[in-house]
């Protein structure tokens, strides 16, 4: 998981998580989005559109961009 400020830059826009899932022994997708909701991250990009990921995103008003 990648966090970016661009409040730091002088951006007018909250910080992004970036969720990748590319790896081993990584945290289910239920803790990595409670981890970047108590990080206060406004959105999370997204790889692909894993049901497992959406249904974790459901209702937890993160913005979700799908690349």
């Amino acid at each position: 998981m990648l966090l970016l400020d661009p409040t730091e830059t002088g951006r007018e826009w909250s910080s992004i998580g970036i969720y990748g899932r590319m790896g081993n022994n990584l945290p289910s997708p239920a803790e990595s989005i409670s981890l970047m909701k108590s990080l206060k991250v406004g959105g999370v990009k997204l790889y692909d559109s894993d049901p497992e990921v959406l249904t974790a995103l459901a209702s937890t008003g993160l913005s979700v961009v799908i690349t």
